[in-house]
């Protein structure tokens, strides 16, 4: 049998470029804004925003005018956050970095708000920002009684190149190059054994090992600086246009959760009581007659005649495609889609009571899944893998059909246990795992339909499963715990616009007891001197607690502490010892100086702590002695003062760090430590 000729790769292209011009297309904005963040460690909750850079290009991805579409931002240290030693280490920050800043934290989201305010609508992207960076970006923003969820408002949508990836990974591998790299812990009893052992390999989707894998510019020197990333990030982002076209049409129509929720509403759409699927002139009914595959060898004709949709997973163990049909959305959560696993039989379920069916979902707790449309999920037709030949797709579609052994002069696989009536017997693997999908969707709505009450069971029942958090002692991590009003976010959004003054007097006006306490902190951070005294003491303790932590080394504290950071400090140093000893002498200096000065540093910030507090708990007996006896009349703070020398700390914008042991510039960005 002769053998199809392998197209060229400009034919491939073409048929990916042909193929992405046939997707549906949502209405989306015309505008990409691609941000990042350089942050003082990895807690979404207790760390801050030290940097963030942001771009916007058209829809074609052109960057616009330098000095109106890009900005770059930086802030000084909050005085209760402890900069992460590891994360100093990874984005080269020094101590003046942080110290020595023209923006408040407070000033640079308020800057934030401006610029995405400005550029709106848009669609809000970069590389696992959705995650991790537009997390930090949503507890700063509440922090500073901006609105958290700026980027989905006013017609804005969100997207993330991280998942573009993945997706490309999963559904049109090879349309971009993916190192592999050795998998986390993996260790030499994990290679094969013989002569060719090798270490366990996994892909890697980090944003520099994709730049230099597909010939992108990448200055090391100033990787993790939040505008490099963001170029480098749109770099990516026409990477994968140009190489997956398809993918990334598919993938940025996602970005609408409208679109999202209308695919998979679509099926039941199609369906009708009497237990049909109508697609285009198409019927099917529950015998599944004439259900049969197109040629896929024309992407013009990649559409077949009903089409599963498949939900990508690609946080986790393993990556993984799964076909699944709509339930319905959660009451309390119209942004949470439920579905079901259609690689399980629905027999199972379908007519099991609420405690039956209680009994199988604890058994099988993947069965029906969260998904959130706003998130920007990979959710693509089954045809648009199929095409692709995903080997992904490949091993979902064995597992359903229950295939024997692959024939590579047909292309086919022989099919173990009974074939479908509809199917013959030179179907392909997939002929085969669409239809038996197609039959158990069939199944599925058509009980639903005729048992209404089944899909409240269904709903109600996975509900049941969700967990539910606590509040948390910490507001910092009770961001998602309910929406302020909206008196209190109209008050929030005025007094952004109010003198320090003002801005105390109003604070007790907010009923929200988060607003009202980051508001009081606001102040705290920039202007202690404005709040009442005892308020200032209560918040002076509660730094100098969160600075030094609660004096029990063994205690589980979900932030940084000045104990904890100068163990990290010793740690790394003990950890590069080998690498030291085998520097030259003057690297070797230059790393120690580095070393000596990040202990220096968490010092200074101890040393602060203490001596804020020793010097707000000398203002307030000063107070308290001067104001006795005077009937009613205190006294300005100002006179006090005056009189007592106790000068309320503040720490300058020109205040020097501390110096290194050896009198060098501390954290020399050059030296790798």
């Amino acid at each position: 049998m002769l053998k199809k000729p392998t197209p060229s790769a400009s034919a491939a292209a073409k048929s990916r470029a042909n193929l992405a011009t046939t997707l549906p297309m949502p209405e989306l904005p015309q505008a990409f804004v691609f941000y990042d963040t350089e942050t003082s460690g990895l807690s979404k909750a207790f760390d801050q925003i030290q940097q963030l850079a942001a771009v916007r290009t058209d829809v074609l991805l052109n960057i616009g005018d330098e000095t109106t579409d890009s900005v770059v931002l930086r802030a000084r240290r909050l005085p209760w956050v402890l900069p992460s030693p590891a994360a100093m280490v990874v984005t080269r920050l020094t101590p003046t970095d942080l110290e020595i800043q023209p923006l408040s934290s407070y000033e640079l989201l308020a800057s934030v708000t401006n610029r995405f305010e400005a550029w709106s609508p848009a669609i809000f992207i970069g590389h696992n920002t959705i995650r991790y960076d537009e997390e930090m970006v949503r507890h700063g923003l509440f922090s500073a009684l901006q609105d958290p969820y700026i980027t989905q408002l006013n017609g804005n949508m969100r997207a993330d190149t991280l998942i573009m990836l993945h997706a490309v990974h999963l559904l049109a591998p090879g349309g971009v190059n993916v190192p592999m790299v050795p998998a986390i812990n993996a260790t030499a009893s994990d290679a094969t054994a013989g002569d060719n052992a090798t270490m366990r390999l996994r892909p890697s989707f980090r944003l520099g090992d994709i730049a230099r894998a597909n010939g992108i510019p990448l200055n090391e020197a100033n990787a993790h600086d939040a505008r490099t990333d963001v170029i480098a990030t749109i770099e990516v982002a026409r990477l994968i246009r140009d190489k997956a076209p398809d993918i990334f049409r598919l993938m940025l129509a996602n970005a609408n959760k409208s679109h999202v929720l209308n695919q998979f509403q679509q099926p039941w759409l199609d369906f009708d009581a009497a237990g049909q699927i109508d697609v285009g002139d198409i019927a099917v009914d529950a015998e599944l007659e004439g259900i049969n595959s197109p040629s896929i060898s024309d992407p013009g004709e990649y559409m077949p005649p009903f089409d599963p949709l498949l939900l990508g997973h690609v946080f986790g163990a393993n990556a993984k495609l799964t076909p699944v049909l709509f339930i319905g959305t959660l009451p309390d959560n119209k942004n949470a889609a439920v579905v079901i696993d259609l690689t399980l039989d629905p027999d199972d379920w379908l007519n099991a009571d609420a405690a039956a069916l209680a009994v199988w979902m604890e058994e099988h707790p993947r069965a029906f899944q969260k998904v959130k449309i706003n998130a920007f999920p990979i959710l693509a037709p089954f045809s648009i893998a199929a095409y692709h030949r995903s080997s992904v797709l490949m091993d979902m579609c064995k597992l359903i059909a229950g295939v024997g052994a692959f024939d590579p002069l047909t292309g086919t696989h022989a099919i173990d246990g009974d074939v479908p009536t509809s199917m013959g017997q030179g179907a392909t693997v997939t002929d085969t795992a669409r239809t038996v999908l197609a039959e158990r969707m069939l199944r599925i709505m058509s009980h639903l339909t005729v048992n209404p009450d089944v899909r409240g069971r269904v709903l109600s029942a996975f509900a049941s499963r969700q967990k539910i958090y606590p509040l948390s002692p910490y507001i910092e991590e009770n961001l998602y715990s309910g929406f302020p009003s909206t008196a209190d976010r109209t008050l929030a959004h005025r007094m952004q616009a109010m003198s320090i003054a003002e801005r105390v007097r109003h604070i007790p006006m907010l009923q929200d007891a988060r607003l009202r306490e980051h508001a009081l902190r606001w102040v705290f951070a920039d202007n202690p001197e404005a709040l009442p005294p005892e308020e200032r003491l209560r918040l002076t303790e509660w730094l100098h607690q969160r600075i030094r932590g609660n004096g029990d080394p063994e205690e589980k504290l979900p932030y940084l502490t000045v104990s904890k950071a100068l163990e990290a400090v010793v740690e790394m140093h003990v950890t590069e010892r080998e690498k030291l000893a085998a520097m030259p002498d003057a690297e070797r200096t230059a790393a120690m100086q580095r070393f000596n000065a990040l202990l220096d540093y968490f010092v200074f910030i101890n040393e602060s702590a203490q001596e804020m507090l020793d010097k707000q708990k000398a203002l307030i007996r000063a107070t308290n002695a001067i104001t006795s006896g005077f009937d009613g009349f205190a006294p300005t703070e100002d006179t006090i003062r005056t009189i007592t020398g106790v000068i309320q700390p503040r720490r300058s914008r020109s205040d020097a760090p501390p110096k290194t042991s050896g009198g060098a510039e501390p954290f020399d960005p050059d030296i790798d430590f």
